[in-house]
Parts: structure tokens; C-alpha cells; sequence
């Protein structure tokens, strides 16, 4: 189901909580979301839609992929923004491409 996008700073500030398996439905929710979106947005996470637990989805060329509980395992320096992560607000940030991993819902 498409959702309704979160712009509260505040909820979007605050730490989420593991996902888990119980929260597919929350993963499902995220990436129709991003489908819906996909002319201005090529990732969210699950607090942009109001939901404050581990779960990103993104565009990795043509196909969304879904993660459940990333993990940034290393950093490298920012750089500059190509697109803003999803265009509900003017505000573009420094970007970093950290290496991620992801665990299972379980």
C-alpha cells in the first residue's frame, strides 16, 4: 500500500528500532512507496513512511532492492549529490557511498 511521506524532522530523527519478521508488511508498504515515487526518489527508509524500524529500499539500476537491518561497514568521503534522495523537501545533503550489509528478518 502506498503510504502518505513522513516530513515531521522530529519522527524522522529518531533511532529506529531491528526489524524483524513480523515487519514484512512494513517492507512491503516502503518499496510501493517507492514505486509510486520513483520519478523524484531512488531510496527510502521505513521512517518516511512513518515507521520507525531498520528497513531501506532502494533503485539499484532498474530493479528496487529491500533491506532489512543495514549496516554501514566502513566509510569513505562524502561526495557530491547527483539526486536527492527523494525530493519532498529543498534541502540536498553531502552524500556518502559507504559499503552496507544487510541482515535477514529473522
Amino acid at each position: 500500500m502506498v503510504r502518505e511521506l513522513m516530513h515531521d524532522p522530529m519522527f524522522l530523527g529518531i533511532k529506529s528500532k531491528p526489524a524483524t519478521k513480523e515487519d514484512a508488511a512494513i517492507a512491503r508498504d516502503l518499496l510501493d512507496t517507492l514505486i509510486a515515487h520513483r520519478e523524484t526518489c531512488v531510496s527510502m527508509a521505513a521512517n518516511m513512511i512513518g515507521k520507525a524500524v531498520r528497513i531501506i529500499v532502494f533503485i539499484d539500476g532498474a530493479k528496487p532492492s529491500l533491506m532489512f537491518n543495514p549496516e554501514i561497514i566502513s566509510k569513505a568521503a562524502p561526495t557530491k549529490p547527483r539526486k536527492a534522495v527523494c525530493r519532498f523537501s529543498a534541502h540536498r545533503a553531502r552524500v556518502s557511498r559507504e559499503p552496507i550489509r544487510a541482515t535477514d528478518a529473522s
